[in-house]
Parts: structure tokens; C-alpha cells; sequence
């Protein structure tokens, strides 16, 4: 396996790609929805460029982001196995 290089995107949070054989190329898109008490809700979904029919999502616990090594690395996995993935980034304390 070899260290390929870190991305940011758009909410300056980084994800390093590690490949082992080419480079591994997809799309990073930021937004929002509205959810309990008309709250936003943070995702991001990362994609390559071809047409999935596969998607891992990525719910982080209280006081876990996706940006923590499992989820981080998780994210990783799936997107070298071709799925597409969605992290929610919603913030538990919003809702109390």
C-alpha cells in the first residue's frame, strides 16, 4: 500500500488516500439538510466518477466524528471498493 497524497475539501477537513496500484479519483460534495427542530445537517458524500450501486453511510456516535480513524479509514475502504459514501455530520448537542 502506498501513500498517495491528503485532499481538502470543502469544509478545510483533509482525507488521505492510500492506494496500491494507480490513483484514486473521486468527487467531494458538501451540503446541508434540514432535520429535527429545522436543525442543518451536515453531509458530505464522496464519489467516483463512475456509476456506483453501492453506498456506505457514516454515522458517528456522540463525541466521534467521521473524521476520526475508524470512520476515517472506513471511508477509505469503501471508496477503494468502488462505493460511494455519505457521512452525516450532525453535532448531538444541537439536539438537547
Amino acid at each position: 500500500m502506498a501513500y498517495v497524497e491528503s485532499l481538502s475539501y470543502a469544509n478545510n477537513e483533509k482525507i488521505h488516500i492510500w492506494e496500491t496500484v494507480g490513483i484514486l479519483m473521486f468527487n467531494v460534495k458538501t451540503r446541508t439538510v434540514k432535520g429535527y427542530k429545522e436543525l442543518d445537517i451536515p453531509f458530505t458524500i464522496l464519489n467516483r466518477n463512475e456509476d456506483s450501486k453501492n453506498l456506505a453511510i457514516i454515522l458517528p456516535g456522540e463525541g466521534y466524528t467521521t473524521q476520526g480513524p475508524l470512520l476515517h479509514y472506513s471511508t477509505g475502504v469503501f471508496l477503494h471498493k468502488s462505493y460511494d459514501v455519505l457521512q452525516v455530520n450532525y453535532q448531538y448537542k444541537q439536539f438537547s
